[in-house]
């Protein structure tokens, strides 16, 4: 069994990791994915994607209504 500390440290080692994944991948956090509710870069990337095409699809939708 895992000491406290060792505990603290695998949560803080994790925690780090989850940052690098927002700093490369969203760094102005755009789209406000929060990276600690994913345990898998690929799941991040995939919510991460999602929202952006939200994002597209939501711009695409409003400009059909817009008179220039």
């Amino acid at each position: 069994m895992l000491s406290r500390k060792q505990m603290i440290g695998l949560a803080i080692t994790r925690m780090m990791m989850q940052d690098k994944w927002a700093e490369k991948y969203d760094p102005d956090n755009r789209f406000g994915i929060n990276q600690y509710d994913y345990n898998l870069e690929k799941d991040y990337l995939f919510a991460l994607q999602r929202e952006w095409k939200n994002s597209i699809w939501d711009s695409d939708k409003v400009e059909k209504y817009v008179m220039f």
